[in-house]
């Protein structure tokens, strides 16, 4: 059973918060990579993600360099400004986060916050989902992909699949 820490309290994603987790995703259904129990537990001791529950929101924040911090966006139902600026200021204050900030938000927050006042939003192309075309992975034509096929055509030579 997880034990569900109250904001401001945090502690690191376990494995036995999988069923919370999962139950809160489903509600809200993201639309990002990122926000899916196994990502999140994957990259658990990269990003040192902590968690807590504002009210009906789940809060994760992450540790990169050991001493930068960035909230991602607050998991829950809509509408999410005032636990977004509370985040926010608690990372500014108890972290001394200079730049508090949400990396990876999607557009239903984006949507919910445009029109908050002292929250800004700013894309970051870097961050963004990306999409193949099946066609482009079937064929890997062009001179792009000359190393990716090479890869792929030297896989059967160095195994004893044939």
């Amino acid at each position: 059973m997880t034990i569900r820490p109250e904001f401001s309290e945090f502690r690191p994603i376990e494995l036995e918060d999988r069923d919370f987790f999962k139950d809160i995703l489903w509600k809200y259904q993201p639309q990002t990579s990122e926000w899916t129990f196994t990502n999140l537990f994957i990259w658990r001791s990269h990003y040192q993600f902590q968690w807590s529950m504002y009210q009906q929101w789940l809060l994760v924040f992450c540790t990169v360099s050991g001493n930068v911090f960035f909230a991602l966006l607050a998991v829950g139902s809509p509408s999410r400004p005032e636990g977004t600026r509370t985040f926010l200021q608690w990372l500014k204050d108890e972290k001394r986060e200079k730049k508090s900030r949400i990396e990876r938000a999607v557009q239903k927050l984006i949507s919910e916050i445009e029109d908050a006042r002292n929250l800004m939003v700013e894309p970051t192309r870097d961050y963004f989902d990306y999409v193949y075309r099946s066609q482009d992975l079937i064929k890997l034509a062009g001179r792009k992909c000359h190393s990716k096929r090479n890869h792929i055509n030297k896989l059967p030579r160095s195994s004893s699949f044939t």
